[in-house]
């Protein structure tokens, strides 16, 4: 009869085991994730969310609308005439104009950089050559030499303040890779600059 009793409690507690483990093993190591900063595939449904009105900082800010174009080079004129209405309509409703231009090789002491800033528009990061992926043919060096280069000629442009950067082909193509966040984006030029996110 001891015998029994034995390999029921033993049976039991086998089974509480097997139903508490997985729960206790989720909460082993839940800070794992900073283990891994640069890790943009670290994040999933459980994990904290950023919403809006703490991504923004103003009272009453539900949503938000991000307008941006790709791939300026020289000196914006086009994109100057293309936006000028666009940012006119946003000045009537906002009193500025908030778009976001990412940039290839604009000219840095061109006057139309100095027009933008003053309208509100912010000039980002894109590369020099915009190689679709920013990895392609394995070679490395020339990625990290395409990135910071972009990354330094934009802290050229007088009263600029870049912070992102967004992938050449990244919508059509999924461009982003592990390896660039880690070892390119994650870096300082040898100028000293850096941005601080990607689109």
């Amino acid at each position: 009869m001891n015998g029994k009793i034995s390999i029921f409690v033993a049976s039991g507690a086998l089974l509480m085991g097997v139903f508490f483990l997985p729960v206790l093993g989720s909460e082993a190591n839940r800070l794992a994730h900073l283990d891994e900063p640069n890790n943009p595939w670290q994040f999933d449904q459980h994990s904290a969310k950023l919403i809006t009105p703490q991504w923004i900082g103003e009272d009453g800010v539900e949503a938000v609308a991000v307008l941006a174009i790709d791939d300026m080079s020289g000196d914006g004129q086009n994109f100057r005439n293309y936006l000028s209405p666009i940012i006119e309509r946003l000045k009537k409703i906002d009193g500025r104009g908030p778009v976001s231009i990412t940039c290839n090789r604009p000219e840095p002491d061109h006057p139309n950089m100095q027009w933008f800033f003053e309208q509100g528009v912010s000039l980002e990061t894109h590369t020099m050559t915009h190689p679709c992926p920013l990895l392609q043919r394995y070679d490395f060096r020339r990625a990290r030499a395409n990135y910071h280069g972009c990354v330094d000629l934009l802290a050229m442009i007088p009263n600029n303040r870049s912070v992102g950067f967004r992938f050449p082909c990244m919508d059509g193509q999924n461009t982003p890779s592990p390896r660039a966040y880690a070892e390119i984006l994650n870096g300082v030029s040898d100028l000293g600059n850096f941005m601080t996110s990607s689109t």
